[in-house]
């Protein structure tokens, strides 16, 4: 391109490790675990499925059957994104508690544990994305 008799020379900038590859998921084969962890259940209580796991962040799935609970648990590794695809929850983080419903969305920060309770007499489904910690350079990790 010209402009006013000066060159100008135009740059595209990206970053040297790009992943080139696109990851695409759909239902019929992830692999659902109950909440021991192995594969799901007619009776389990709630399902999840990791729809994509990478080194930095991760994507996926938990339905939580209706009137029942996903106890408590820590978040060591990273913070977590969710959002209520549909259904009415109660939510605890930490010492606070909110009733989430379809369409909202919350955050469980990195070192907190929580709690969902489907409040309904349907399945809730919600989507989360989890954003990796990347300890400083020289934190030990154990």
């Amino acid at each position: 391109m010209k402009l006013a008799n000066h060159e100008v020379k135009h740059k595209v900038c990206a970053p040297r490790n790009l992943n080139k590859a696109v990851v695409v998921q759909n239902t019929k084969t992830l692999a659902w675990e109950g909440p021991s962890g192995s594969p799901v259940e007619g009776k389990d209580p709630l399902k999840l499925c990791k729809s994509i796991e990478l080194p930095n962040y991760c994507m996926g799935i938990l339905v939580i059957a209706p009137l029942k609970e996903k106890h408590f648990q820590y978040v060591l590794t990273c913070s977590l994104f969710f959002v209520v695809v549909y259904g009415k929850v109660e939510l605890h983080v930490h010492k606070s508690s909110w009733i989430i419903e379809t369409d909202d969305s919350f955050i469980v920060p990195l070192g907190n544990a929580y709690s969902l309770k489907n409040l309904s007499h349907e399945k809730t489904k919600l989507i989360f994305f989890g954003i990796k910690r990347n300890p400083p350079i020289g934190e030990m990790v154990v």
